[in-house]
């Protein structure tokens, strides 16, 4: 099975470092090179997208906003709803209304 760290709410870069048995600075550097955004921006960018792939999985489902950000990995129904819509450029509200 694989680990989806990114559904941690308390991720931190310094737990992936231990994980990946590397330093701060190399993985900073690359997802900076790489996907020119910071790790904040680059695991929102996986809990979004976990975040959707529930909500199209489910397309009758009432799941709260609540549920929707804890099981994708946010501490809190408002930054969900702020890296969403960051991401997406629309509310997950009206992502589910398709």
């Amino acid at each position: 099975a694989k680990e989806e760290l990114f559904r941690m709410p308390d991720l931190r870069i310094t737990l992936l470092c231990k994980k990946l048995n590397t330093n701060r600075t190399y993985i900073s550097g690359i997802i900076n090179e790489e996907f020119g955004e910071s790790f904040n921006g680059f695991i929102n960018r996986y809990r979004v997208e976990y975040a959707k792939k529930l909500m199209k999985d489910n397309p009758a489902c009432d799941y709260s906003l609540d549920y929707l950000a804890s099981e994708s990995g946010f501490g809190s129904a408002s930054s969900f709803i702020r890296a969403f819509k960051q991401i997406e450029d629309i509310t997950p509200g009206k992502f589910l209304k398709g």
